[in-house]
């Protein structure tokens, strides 16, 4: 049986692919509701050259996650963490990540 970050970097590879038609909803770094403005809790959509998205969240028996992709040259890659202490630790970790295999 595959792990967990496993299974979530094959669903996020799988939307990426399947539906790329939808891949600018992943790099929103905000929406409009009403009169009220969300901000997106991924900050590396912000603070990361080429991340283009997917998910964040967090669960008290796990602590914080991301599954994050980024682009560059033409070439895409997912990164997941979970489980960090705080969204601070899990960006940079999946920041980490991802530069490492940007290399």
């Amino acid at each position: 049986m595959a792990s967990t970050h496993a299974a979530l970097a094959r669903l996020a590879r799988a939307l990426i692919i399947e539906f790329p038609e939808h891949a600018d909803i992943f790099a929103q770094t905000h929406v409009q509701v009403g009169e009220k403005q969300l901000r997106t809790h991924n900050g590396l959509l912000r603070t990361f050259a080429g991340a283009d998205g997917m998910k964040t969240g967090f669960i008290c028996d796990s602590g914080f996650n991301i599954v994050v992709s980024a682009t560059r040259d033409g070439r895409k890659l997912v990164a997941v963490v979970l489980g960090e202490p705080s969204t601070r630790v899990r960006n940079v970790r999946a920041a980490q990540l991802l530069e490492n295999g940007f290399k």
